[in-house]
């Protein structure tokens, strides 16, 4: 029997080992788990600066889009009447260049009426002149025609 009590004692004496091994585990986890506890608490605290500062850029991102496309509505009337004035500028020059085009073509199309009436309107002239004065010889004048 006293290999009986033998094996109970050494038993005994490894589930001790064991159990003491276990609880130095557990000592071990605990210490991790406080360890962590800090680190996630610091975590938490740190996601909530974050946070707010993230939420503090968001509405100014905001504001400033919203004031700019307040700024980009307010020039758009400002392009519209630019081109407001320069599609009356090109209708103004379209009309001019009609005007010069057809100023051009009647002058071309009546041209040698024109030159003769100079002519006729000069040699009136100058025979009005000379008939003014009855003293003076009258000279010979050469037009062409």
């Amino acid at each position: 029997m006293d290999l009986v009590y033998i094996g109970i004692f050494i038993m005994a004496l490894s589930f001790a080992l064991i159990v003491a091994f276990i609880v130095k585990t557990l000592i071990s986890v605990n210490k991790t788990m406080k360890s962590m506890d800090g680190t996630v608490d610091s975590l938490v605290t740190k996601m909530n600066g974050i946070t707010k500062e993230s939420e503090h850029l968001i509405n100014k991102s905001n504001y400033l889009a919203e004031d700019l496309n307040h700024k980009i509505d307010s020039t758009n009337a400002l392009f519209e009447s630019l081109q407001n004035v320069g599609d009356s500028v090109d209708n103004l020059n379209h009309g001019l260049n009609k005007a010069s085009d057809n100023f051009t073509y009647h002058t071309n199309k009546h041209n040698d009426s024109i030159i003769k009436a100079v002519r006729w309107g000069e040699a009136i002239t100058n025979m009005y002149a000379k008939w003014k004065q009855p003293d003076k010889p009258m000279k010979k004048h050469q037009y062409n025609h």
